[in-house]
């Protein structure tokens, strides 16, 4: 994936069509929230954002969303997400496990990295179903 295949108008459209998204209609301002990714269409244009966070973050990098299309680039999105996650987490334990070694900290650690694995796992799959997808399209 390569070229871009999507205008944000047409990425907007499949957000509105994505299934389990949820859809938000106001009088001047449209938007859909999936996965803790909301898009925005409004008079300042079409913008997507990033829910992780207390304040929505603007997602700029929005090449993988003009390539694959919504759901390709929430999945992207969130597969980086939890990898930068995963290396945290890694470095957290190494560090517990050489200096304090509190064992419930290094347990809760633990527990919390086969969580965001599990997340990590069932997003890459998601993306090969979609590029398995986009590719029989073609």
């Amino acid at each position: 994936m390569s070229e871009k295949n999507h205008t944000l108008e047409s990425i907007f459209i499949q957000a509105r069509m994505t299934k389990n998204s949820v859809h938000i209609e106001l009088t001047d301002e449209q938007s859909v929230i999936f996965k803790g990714i909301k898009i925005i269409n409004n008079e300042d244009g079409i913008k997507i954002y990033s829910t992780g966070s207390e304040f929505y973050n603007q997602i700029y990098d929005i090449s993988n969303f003009f390539m694959g299309g919504f759901e390709y680039g929430v999945y992207m999105f969130l597969e980086t997400k939890y990898k930068a996650q995963l290396d945290k987490i890694e470095v957290g334990v190494q560090s517990e496990i050489s200096s304090r070694r509190n064992h419930k900290k290094i347990a809760w650690l633990k527990a919390l990295r086969e969580n965001l694995i599990h997340k990590y796992n069932e997003t890459t799959r998601r993306i090969k179903q979609i590029e398995g997808r986009q590719t029989l399209l073609r």
